[in-house]
């Protein structure tokens, strides 16, 4: 969440625009993954037990969110290599 949040902190120059991103993008987004993929396993496989599908969850929701924090990162580091910030942006000139 850090990771996303700063990036998106010097993305947008919104504060509001910034925390809704941030909030879609490392808390839905990573959520909401590993629960269809449960879903699709159990309408794949009914027998399977439930704390299989629990485990597989969990392990996706790491997996994703190590994921698209490694994505971010990656991208705040070019961004702030090339120091590209959403408040240098001037529409003026």
């Amino acid at each position: 969440l850090p990771v996303v949040g700063l990036y998106y902190s010097l993305r947008w120059k919104s504060f509001l625009t910034s925390v809704v991103w941030t909030l879609l993008t490392a808390l839905v987004l990573p959520l909401t993954i590993p629960i269809a993929c449960s879903v699709a396993l159990f309408f794949l496989d009914p027998d399977l037990p439930s704390y299989l599908l629990d485990n597989v969850s969990v392990a996706l929701l790491i997996f994703f969110q190590i994921a698209i924090a490694g994505l971010f990162a990656v991208k705040l580091f070019s961004n702030l290599k090339h120091r590209r910030f959403a408040l240098e942006k001037t529409g003026v000139g």
